[in-house]
């Protein structure tokens, strides 16, 4: 079951429950993107890029980008097989981050996908970026290390810190990054449900 789970981790699910976001009473928003058993995060380019400036280049003058979290093998293969499965749950070698950059309101950019709109004010909002950019592992002269085009858009995927396991899944990544700016949030859930139940919970 742990195999099957992870082979499906990056699926899409079509039958998203979508409402309209509310009406946000603070400057800052942060966004979580349910694509079926996998979920991402979104925030604003030019505030990730200011931290980590070599990812400019890659990512010019787009307005969004969506991250997200994963074993590396896994994360980029084409098409998941029970070995990387495996591989990933239980003998992960590295991790990947796949950063999508897009323009316009995430919610009208992932269609298809659940996204929840979630309220925050400056200090939360900054500690989900600097956790983000603390997850990019950089070579020696404090550079992105870039592996590889995104499976979807126009982005990439980079080497990423962390070591991706049955118990520390790219739900589990968002949950710790949500829980570091204060949200009420449990960081062991390993299933995509686990986290979108508890994010439409919180305040917004």
């Amino acid at each position: 079951m742990l195999a099957v789970f992870a082979l499906f981790a990056q699926s899409c699910a079509y039958d998203a429950i979508r409402a309209d976001p509310p009406e946000c009473a603070t400057a800052q928003r942060l966004y979580v993107v349910g694509h079926g058993w996998h979920t991402g995060l979104v925030i604003k380019r030019s505030d990730l890029v200011e931290l980590i400036p070599s990812l400019a280049v890659d990512l010019p003058a787009f307005e969004h980008l969506e991250i997200g979290w994963g074993d590396e093998a896994f994360y980029q293969a084409q098409r998941g097989t029970f070995a990387l499965a495996l591989r990933a749950l239980f003998q992960s070698q590295s991790s990947a981050l796949q950063v999508v950059p897009f323009f316009g309101p995430p919610h009208q950019h992932f269609p298809q996908s659940e996204t929840v709109e979630l309220c925050a004010d400056e200090i939360m909002y900054r500690a989900v970026v600097s956790f983000i950019a603390r997850s990019f592992m950089l070579d020696q002269d404090s550079r992105v290390i870039r592996l590889g085009r995104s499976q979807y858009g126009s982005g990439w995927f980079y080497r990423a810190e962390g070591a991706f396991s049955v118990r520390n899944t790219c739900n589990t990544w968002v949950a710790k990054a949500l829980a570091q700016a204060g949200y009420p949030i449990s960081t062991s859930a390993v299933r995509a449900e686990e986290l979108l139940a508890e994010v439409r919970a919180l305040p917004r």
